[in-house]
C-alpha cells in the first residue's frame, strides 16, 4: 500500500472516528432545537397565565414571601439548580441539550435539565407524570409562559413554596419545620444551605436516613457559595457544623 494510500486509510479512520463521537451531541441539539422552536410557538400563541392561578392555596399558612427566606437558602437554590436563572427566559438550551445527550446514551429519559422556571412549571402543571420528551415539552412551554406572567423573584418564590423537600415536606416552611423543629426566620446557614439541597433528590438526600450523603451535597454547595462570594470562608465552616435534626 502506498503511502498516500495509507494517509487517506487514517484520514478517513479519523474523520469516522470523529463523526461517531459527536453525532450523539449534534442529535441531542438538533432535538432541543426542535424542541424549543416548537415551544416558542406553542407559547407565543397560548393565552396569557392568569397570576391568581398561582396564588397560594386559600388557607395555606406555610406559604412565606422571597423576603422572609435566609439569604444562604436562596444563593444556595440558585447555585445548586439554576446558576443562570437570573439572567434566561425560562429555558437553557445548553442545559437541554447536554440532558439530552446523556438521556440518548442511557436509552431513557433519565436527566433533566430544568430550569427552576421549568421546574416550577412541573410541580404546578405536570404532576407525576411519567419523565418522557413530551412532558419535557410540557415543561419548556409552561417555562415560557410563566416567565412573561412572572417575574424572576416571583418565580423563585413559586419554587421555594412548591417544592417537594421530602418526608412530606412540601414548600421551606414546612420543611424547616420537619427537620429542624423551627420557623424558618430561626434557620442557620447550614440548616438552610441543607434544606436548598433537598429537592434535587429528596429520597437520595433524606437526612434522616442518608445524612451522609446530603451533608456532603451541601458541603459542595457551601463551597461554591463560598467561590462565588456568597458566604466568607469563616462562615462557611460555621455553616459545615454537623446540623440538630429534629427527632422523628
Amino acid at each position: 500500500m502506498t503511502s498516500a494510500a495509507v494517509a487517506g486509510t487514517i484520514g478517513g479512520w479519523r474523520w469516522r472516528h470523529l463523526w461517531r463521537r459527536a453525532r450523539g451531541p449534534i442529535a441531542a441539539l438538533l432535538l432541543c432545537g426542535v424542541v424549543l422552536l416548537e415551544a416558542i410557538v406553542i407559547a407565543t400563541y397560548a393565552r396569557p397565565i392568569d397570576p391568581a392561578e398561582l396564588a397560594p392555596p386559600p388557607g395555606d399558612a406555610d406559604w412565606i414571601d422571597l423576603e422572609q427566606v435566609p439569604a444562604s437558602f436562596v444563593a444556595a437554590v440558585i447555585e445548586a439548580e439554576d446558576h443562570g436563572f437570573w439572567d434566561h427566559r425560562g429555558v437553557e438550551l445548553r442545559g437541554l441539550a447536554r440532558a439530552a445527550w446523556l438521556d440518548l446514551r442511557a436509552g431513557r429519559i433519565a436527566y433533566g435539565g430544568s430550569t427552576l422556571s421549568m421546574q416550577v412549571a412541573r410541580l404546578r402543571y405536570s404532576g407525576d407524570r411519567p419523565r418522557s420528551w413530551g412532558r419535557k415539552l410540557r415543561e419548556v412551554v409552561w417555562a415560557l409562559r410563566l416567565e412573561r406572567a412572572l417575574d424572576k423573584r416571583q418565580l423563585l418564590t413559586q419554587w421555594i413554596n412548591r417544592a417537594d423537600y421530602g418526608n412530606g415536606a412540601r414548600g421551606l416552611t414546612a420543611a424547616a419545620r420537619t427537620y429542624f423543629g423551627k420557623p424558618v426566620a430561626a434557620l442557620t446557614d447550614g440548616e438552610a444551605v441543607l434544606l436548598a439541597c433537598l429537592p434535587r433528590a429528596p429520597r437520595a438526600y433524606d437526612p434522616f436516613v442518608h445524612l451522609g450523603r446530603a451533608l456532603a451535597r451541601r458541603d459542595r454547595v457551601l463551597a461554591l457559595l463560598v467561590a462565588r462570594g456568597h458566604l466568607d470562608r469563616a462562615a462557611a465552616d460555621r455553616a459545615a457544623a454537623p446540623p440538630r435534626l429534629r427527632p422523628r
